[in-house]
């Protein structure tokens, strides 16, 4: 449960609650624990380091507030505005935060395993480096967020908008696409095995050193065993999508019967 005293103040207001965090050492953790404060205004507060587990913050507006190191494993956050929120290194495990508003927040090496985000903003928000591993993205949007490193391993992005994201050296295994849209995506230097891209609606998709093998290898994309990207084992149908491989500067068609067919030669 919370500290009566730390929560005492918190309920005291923001400009209260940032004057008395500058006087604790800067790793103090204030404990909010299993508290239910849903719909707090707390914008722009400091709150790094703090004990926030297990708290119902649903419909709250924190953005701007600092975040860094807080713990907030299993925290409700459904439906709060999060935008511009840093969340660097955070403790966010199977917290909800369905139809939240990450828009622009920073989770750079955050922790979202198991975590439901399900139908939320996430326009130009940093994931860089972060654990997404059996995440909930069901229709979450996606567009222009940072991906680099993510491990999103056994994630479900079903419906999810993924438009101009860039997977570079994203861990994609067991990864649920069906119904995404991956228009103008680039996935370079990934590693992609057993996923589900069914029903996906590409366009402009890049392949960046890449090779991709068909699930009877009879499709082989790239420039012999050089290249860094393994797509096997995945589901094209019912897809129809144009890729481009730098490799053999070429265009190709892959049917969704599996089937490929090469469009043009820019050599």
């Amino acid at each position: 449960m919370a500290n009566p005293e730390h929560l005492a103040k918190l309920k005291e207001g923001v400009k209260a609650w940032n004057e008395w965090k500058k006087t604790q050492k800067i790793d103090f953790v204030a404990d909010l624990s299993k508290e239910y404060l849903s719909g707090a205004k707390l914008h722009k507060a400091n709150l790094r380091y703090a004990n926030l587990s297990e708290t119902d913050l649903s419909g709250s507006d924190l953005c701007g507030s600092a975040l860094t190191r807080a713990k907030l494993s299993k925290t409700n956050l459904g439906g709060s505005n999060l935008t511009k929120t840093i969340f660097v290194h955070t403790d966010l495990s199977g917290a909800n935060l369905s139809k939240a508003n990450l828009r622009m927040a920073n989770l750079i090496s955050s922790d979202l395993s198991e975590t439901d985000l399900s139908e939320a903003n996430l326009i130009g928000a940093n994931l860089k480096d972060a654990n997404l591993a059996n995440a909930n993205l069901r229709k979450a949007d996606l567009r222009e967020t940072d991906l680099h490193g993510v491990n999103l391993n056994g994630a479900s992005l079903i419906g999810a908008d993924l438009t101009t994201v860039d997977f570079e050296t994203v861990i994609l295994n067991n990864t649920n696409f069906i119904n995404a849209k991956l228009d103008f995506t680039i996935i370079s230097d990934a590693v992609i095995i057993k996923a589900l891209l069914k029903a996906c609606q590409f366009d402009s998709y890049f392949l960046l050193n890449s090779k991709i093998v068909e699930k009877l290898n009879r499709l082989l994309i790239g420039n012999k065993a050089t290249a860094n990207k393994i797509i096997r084992e995945i589901e094209f149908e019912p897809i129809n999508c144009t890729q481009y491989c730098r490799h053999t500067k070429k265009f190709v068609y892959l049917h969704n019967n599996g089937g490929v067919s090469w469009l043009q030669d820019n050599e």
